[in-house]
Order: structure tokens, then sequence, then C-alpha cells
């Protein structure tokens, strides 16, 4: 049986942060602003006039 290490990564699973980015800052902010327009179509506008 192998005795639990909390400093060595289980199952050889890669260190987190990942060393390169998995998304584009461009994709990034699309996404976020799909989001922000789907939650004016469920909830409408908000009060600060967006």
């Amino acid at each position: 049986m192998t005795v639990w290490r909390p400093d060595q990564p289980y199952n050889n699973l890669p260190l987190l942060p990942p060393a390169t980015e998995l998304e584009t800052r461009t994709v990034l902010k699309q996404a976020a602003e799909l989001i922000h327009r789907q939650e004016q179509t469920v909830f409408g506008p908000t009060e600060a006039g967006e």
C-alpha cells in the first residue's frame, strides 16, 4: 500500500495552474459577453441601465 504524500501529485496528475493558457483572452471575453447577454435576456436589464 502506498503512503499518502500531500506534497506529491496523485497518479501523476499535472500541477495546477497549467503552464500554458487553455483559452485565449479573446475566447474568455466572448464567453463573458455571451453570459452577460443571456442574463439580460432572462432577468431583463439591470437597474444601472446596462
